[in-house]
């Protein structure tokens, strides 16, 4: 059996770390403003109970949906050692993909025992533009962070097959346990162990009455990974279900009311998925795509005879290229968290593709394995991934280029519109900043943000009723956004109106104590 390169693995950290360093000034940007900068469980060790028994952005006084409490622990350990340094939590964010990177190449060596293969595919991963999003959004934390320990667990598996090792059993339920605690695609661990099994299966020749009479300890790897994601399904529909639903919009539509446009939506999106990998631009958060109302569209048609011929090609090559199974099947059972069977917050988003593209790195290494001529194509691709993904690091330096990139691909983008009216009124252009908080109302008038903000904007300007006015639309649509009740309080005060004062004093009193308490 052949040893890993250690220089291949420096290499790797040193590749991955240039080609990333350009977003270690980046600004802090987008939802960094709830989930960090706003985020009161991040200040104190005080909050450790808060932070694991309530949603994600409980702390900036806000409701959602998510659990994810392991990435608001690790913001508070950076805050407490390092304070609001972005830099920082760029760089966490860094060494997570690092991280993966380097197990991925692990799992490769292990799948085809060549180290050459190991390190282009493992740079695949890594170069790949399309995993900036999961990298230079500081609040994407929990893509590269859940991802780390889902890795592990498939590694100590693999490990796990050649010799039973009750420590590794130990670490496999530890990374599992904080792989869920760190985002909810992982819970689909339990099924990426069973393609993991079949690979190696029929690459080995050995039957699952093997493993059930000599690897006692992989069956117990199924056991625990399983129970885990029952207990993970209950408690998110009991105690951590935050708004009592799981349907992740806020006004019913056709889309969230009815499983087979989402489904039929899905389709094509794999389609998309798939075009993303091969041509990785532009490439832009708050992407969006059409919703699909029947089966008989050409877009549809076409992204389910994609998933059906790969499907069919997994099959009739299974014994030949179990490489060819384990890709599609990885690839696609990644997605299906984000496949619309749960109407959650986005129809599309560029970093649901970051657990996903191991399945892509196994068939390049696939391909790599069959046609050696190959190597030199894809070092010039990883070339061109670099430079790519090194340019668009620079998309995400700082607000005002990053939402308006945004916006040149997606005029429409509510959170869009408001964050760049935000940066725009940093640098005092006001008017801009106007039109487009107007804007994003008009697009969709049910976040209280846009009215806030504006209510900002019209102080600025001296235009006192104006702004109340803002404010209280920005209550109507959230009686609980405590920062308008905030700024109301200021505003009665300065007039001397101490009854309506009085009334947001109230209420700033009793959204507090519901939120940090």
């Amino acid at each position: 059996m052949k040893k890993i390169s250690i220089l291949q693995l420096v290499l790797i950290f040193i590749i991955t770390f240039i080609v990333y360093s350009n977003v270690i000034d980046g600004k802090f940007l987008f939802d960094d403003e709830h989930f960090i900068l706003r985020n009161v469980y991040i200040t104190d060790w005080k909050y450790i109970k808060n932070i694991f028994f309530s949603n994600v952005t409980s702390g900036a006084g806000l409701k959602d949906n998510f659990y994810r409490p392991l990435s608001t622990f690790m913001w508070l350990v950076i805050n407490k050692i390092f304070g609001l340094n972005n830099k920082v939590f760029h760089i966490a964010n860094i060494l997570c993909h690092i991280t993966n990177t380097i197990i991925i190449y692990l799992i490769i060596f292990k799948m085809f025992n060549i180290k050459t293969i190991s390190i282009f595919a493992s740079l695949f991963f890594s170069l790949h533009p399309v995993n900036t999003e999961a990298v230079c959004y500081i609040s994407g934390l929990a893509d590269p962070l859940s991802f780390i320990f889902v890795l592990l667990c498939i590694y100590l598996y693999i490990l796990l097959r050649e010799k039973n090792d009750v420590i590794k059993i130990f670490i496999f339920v530890a990374s599992n346990i904080l792989a869920i605690l760190s985002k909810e695609r992982s819970v689909v661990l339990p099924a990426l162990l069973i393609i993991t099994e079949i690979y190696f299966s029929i690459k080995e020749k050995t039957t699952f009455l093997y493993l059930l009479k000599r690897k006692t300890y992989l069956i117990t790897t199924y056991i625990i990974s399983s129970l885990l994601s029952i207990l993970w399904f209950i408690s998110r529909i009991t105690i951590f279900n935050f708004q009592n639903t799981f349907n992740f919009f806020k006004l019913p539509n056709v889309y969230s009311q009815n499983l087979s446009v989402r489904i039929f939506t899905f389709l094509n999106a794999f389609k998309e998925y798939l075009k993303l990998i091969v041509k990785p631009y532009p490439l832009y958060i708050e992407r969006t795509i059409p919703v699909f109302l029947n089966f008989f569209n050409s877009q549809v048609i076409l992204g389910f005879s994609l998933i059906i011929g790969f499907m069919i090609l997994s099959i009739v090559k299974l014994k030949k290229y179990p490489e060819i199974f384990f890709a599609f099947s990885w690839f696609l059972i990644c997605l299906l968290p984000t496949s619309g069977i749960i109407p959650i917050n986005s129809l599309f988003m560029e970093h649901w593709l970051y657990f996903s593209m191991f399945g892509i790195c196994v068939f390049v290494s696939l391909l790599l394995k069959n046609y050696s001529w190959l190597k030199i194509f894809i070092f010039f691709i990883l070339i061109i991934f670099g430079i790519l993904t090194y340019k668009q690091t620079l998309i995400w330096l700082e607000p005002y280029t990053f939402f308006r990139h945004i916006l040149k691909y997606n005029p429409n983008s509510v959170a869009a519109n408001n964050n760049f009216a935000m940066a725009a009124a940093e640098k005092g252009e006001l008017e801009t900043a106007i039109f487009h908080y107007k804007k994003a109302i008009s697009l969709d008038d049910t976040f209280p943000q846009p009215h806030h903000n504006l209510a900002r904007i019209y102080i600025l300007i001296g235009e006192i009723n104006n702004a109340i006015e803002e404010y209280n639309k920005a209550l109507k649509i959230d009686p609980d956004f405590i920062y308008s009740h905030l700024d109301l309080f200021n505003i009665y005060t300065q007039l001397k109106q101490k009854d309506k004062a009085d009334f947001h004093k109230i209420k700033i009193e009793q959204i507090s104590k519901k939120i940090y308490e």
